[in-house]
């Protein structure tokens, strides 16, 4: 049988919303980044730029930004993400006349490499025993004014990270139990 330590990682991840105290070491977090930095992008193009916030303050302020307050588990979290896109005009622009001269859709994949690099850290995170959480539900306006965001960039999603306040386990990061997913019947169809 094929043996995947990337599979086995995947299968571990799990979304984290209760985390503990213990902050994350800045070389497990460097690591984390890192893994961003090496992800792949449309044309090599990487159009990303990501706001680590630790500063508890701050953090607080984007957990409160949110209107729904669905989302305060970021305030507690050692560490948030801010992924965002940023317009690269050179890049855009020649990416936007190849398309066209093949007949492709013209659009920006910016906002597909930026969540192809926070998926790269949330891979990175639970390799090293670290939890995170996409969040996909935010005001962008006001987390731009926390955080003091030029106007050429724009933020595709969060992600919060630390160390799961539930003991993890081979199967479950933070003790979570897995979700459940579709069969690969009802989403592929070999031609």
């Amino acid at each position: 049988m094929v043996d995947s330590r990337v599979l086995s990682v995947i299968k571990q991840r799990r979304s984290i919303r209760d985390f503990s105290d213990k902050e994350i070491e800045q070389e497990k977090l460097e690591l984390i980044l890192e893994s961003a930095r090496l992800a792949p992008s449309a044309t090599n193009s990487q159009d990303w730029f990501f706001y680590v916030v630790k500063s508890r303050e701050t953090r607080e302020k984007i957990a409160a930004s949110e209107p729904l307050r669905v989302n305060q588990f970021l305030g507690k979290a050692p560490v948030v993400i801010v992924g965002c896109e940023r317009a690269l005009g050179v890049v855009s622009a020649a990416t936007g006349t190849v398309l066209k001269a093949v007949g492709a859709r013209n659009r920006s994949w910016a906002d597909v490499n930026v969540t192809i690099a926070l998926e790269h850290m949330v891979l990175t995170a639970t390799d090293l025993g670290v939890g995170s959480c996409w969040v996909g539900m935010f005001d962008g306006r006001r987390i731009s004014g926390i955080i003091d965001m030029p106007g050429d960039q724009h933020i595709v999603a969060l992600l919060a990270l630390g160390y799961p306040s539930g003991q993890s386990t081979d199967d479950s990061i933070g003790g979570v139990r897995d979700s459940p997913r579709a069969s690969l019947r009802d989403i592929t169809k070999i031609i």
